[in-house]
């Protein structure tokens, strides 16, 4: 709860293509309990490690570079 809800994290700039990623698997729900949910919570933990101005301007950049790609 130490961290407001915002337009994008590490989680959404690793996991763009999440709907793809699940599709490979035969039980996508629970790939996304077991797998994937676990590690947006890691991504989120590192992102509270490293939280700053820089830090948020790095990951805004990243974010408009998947963007426009």
């Amino acid at each position: 709860m130490s961290v407001r809800p915002g337009l994008t994290d590490y989680a959404s700039l690793e996991y763009v293509d999440e709907s793809k990623i699940l599709a490979t698997y035969p039980d996508p729900e629970k790939a996304y309990v077991e797998e994937i949910m676990p590690a947006k919570l890691e991504l989120n933990l590192k992102y509270i490690d490293e939280q700053g101005f820089l830090t948020d301007i790095r990951i805004i950049l990243k974010t408009i570079g998947k963007i426009v790609r």
